[in-house]
């Protein structure tokens, strides 16, 4: 009788209340009436419209979310299916399923009124579950497909990309590539792998490793300075795995969180900042700091499904890289949510260019809650070697000076610099830890790196401005 209680528990899943909010803000959501899968988005470079792409179970939804309320601006039907995903290159969308042959892809010039371009497709290739993207590169990867894992540059034709390359080592469920390496799931064989990609059409596993979770290596992402990355087991238990990648040959568990119930499910998990985000089924949108990549925190949460924890409803995707800091999560049952979360920083202005021709870029590493002892400001793309400041104010600015762009306010509040020097790589990294002041929750900073740059505005370099709020986590 035990035993068979326990079996029914089980698939019947344990019975949970819906949490309350904490660090995250509902702005805006759209249901389309019909079943979702994953989302994406799309910030528009010249008029900084920003779109979420719903990807449901008949097509695909194109939602200005600019405001952080949904308006759909198109809708383009496709093979029906339960999966269906997209990236975007450039001014393009690219939309696979695991309903038919191809991939759509959508012309975003106007974001306002997107254009279905059409349907690109090889014979013998019949379906396709996920997409990822090598940015640097323009390549599309396609995964699960009929004929495996399939590249196509989509930088050389974006409306009729060339196949670069096929692997069929194993069955590639998801992943991410970026600097040379394709970081990848093995679903089946419940394993990371990590192979070269710099010289297609050559692709070699050059490391692997077993994975924590008793099953489905779902998927995996490195953080931006390609030290560490994070992947998901979707199965009862997750876990939500962390990984030292600094050695491609050697990927080593430093640590796992599963902050659920047992039979919760997580399904997927994208870096930013090394802030992770997270739609974890049942439990919704989860949020944890990996400021200390080791030491993973949960920093904000949103439960978009009110039912057992347990199974495969709930929250599918998310998609958190708009420089508006908006964070876009799709549920299976209820459409598309956007949030802003406490958790992530978010970008505004204009970059200087340097006499080098250099951009900064500004970043932040991990979240600013109160406490948050190894929180930092870090800066890409810098001249190097080059002498710079790092100004800090509870004001920003939109003020022009001899062609140097002020992000941050100068003169007014408090402004602080710190000097520092960026490395013969370019980066740079300010500590800012933040104190457990409770007076701080909620506060607003605001900041931004300038370097020496001959030639440029002022002889300097600038970077966009980052927008940060201090909060209790």
């Amino acid at each position: 009788m035990r035993l068979l209680l326990a079996i029914a528990l089980t698939l019947l899943g344990v019975p949970s209340v819906a949490q309350t909010p904490r660090n995250v803000t509902l702005l805006g959501s759209f249901n389309p009436a019909e079943s979702s899968s994953g989302c994406w988005g799309y910030r528009d470079p010249a008029t900084g419209t920003e779109l979420a792409f719903l990807l449901t179970n008949t097509g695909t939804y194109f939602m200005d979310c600019t405001t952080g309320v949904p308006v759909q601006r198109a809708y383009f039907p496709g093979p029906v299916s339960g999966w269906r995903e997209a990236r975007t290159y450039g001014r393009h969308a690219y939309i696979v399923t695991e309903g038919g042959g191809g991939m759509q892809i959508v012309d975003l010039v106007n974001p306002l009124a997107p254009v279905l371009v059409g349907t690109h497709t090889l014979p013998g290739w019949n379906n396709t579950h996920t997409i990822i993207l090598d940015e640097a590169r323009g390549h599309i990867y396609c995964n699960g497909a009929t004929q495996g894992m399939l590249v196509f540059d989509v930088a050389a034709n974006p409306t009729s990309p060339p196949l670069l390359a096929t692997f069929t080592g194993f069955y590639v469920h998801d992943g991410h590539v970026q600097n040379g390496y394709a970081h990848l799931a093995d679903i089946f064989g419940n394993r990371y792998a990590i192979a070269d990609v710099s010289n297609l059409p050559t692709i070699t596993v050059v490391g692997q490793a077993l994975t924590p979770g008793r099953r489905f290596f779902h998927n995996v992402w490195p953080t931006r300075d390609d030290a560490y990355a994070v992947g998901t087991n979707e199965a009862g238990g997750g876990p939500l795995s962390i990984w030292d990648v600094r050695n491609k040959a050697l990927p080593i568990l430093i640590g796992q969180i599963h902050p659920a119930p047992a039979t919760a499910v997580i399904h997927h998990a994208i870096p930013r900042d090394n802030v992770v985000h997270i739609a974890y089924y049942t439990e919704g949108y989860i949020a944890i700091d990996l400021s200390v990549p080791a030491q993973p925190a949960v920093v904000a949460q949103y439960d978009t499904f009110p039912g057992a924890s347990s199974g495969f409803n709930g929250a599918w995707g998310v998609y958190p890289f708009q420089p508006s800091g908006m964070v876009y999560l799709s549920d299976i049952q209820t459409g598309l949510y956007v949030f802003r979360t406490a958790a992530s920083v978010a970008y505004y202005g204009p970059t200087t260019a340097g006499g080098s021709g250099s951009r900064p870029e500004i970043h932040g590493y991990g979240a600013p809650y109160l406490g948050n002892a190894n929180f930092q400001l870090q800066c890409d793309r810098a001249p190097a070697g080059a002498p710079g400041v790092m100004l800090l104010n509870n004001l920003q600015s939109s003020l022009n000076v001899g062609g140097l762009q002020l992000n941050v306010d100068a003169f007014g509040g408090v402004p602080i610099l710190i000097s520092l020097v960026a490395g013969a790589n370019g980066k740079a990294a300010v500590p800012l830890p933040v104190p457990t002041t409770p007076q701080l929750d909620g506060r607003k900073l605001y900041a931004q790196f300038f370097f020496f740059d001959v030639g440029g505005p002022l002889d300097l370099a600038a970077s966009q401005g980052l927008e940060l709020t201090m909060f209790t986590p």
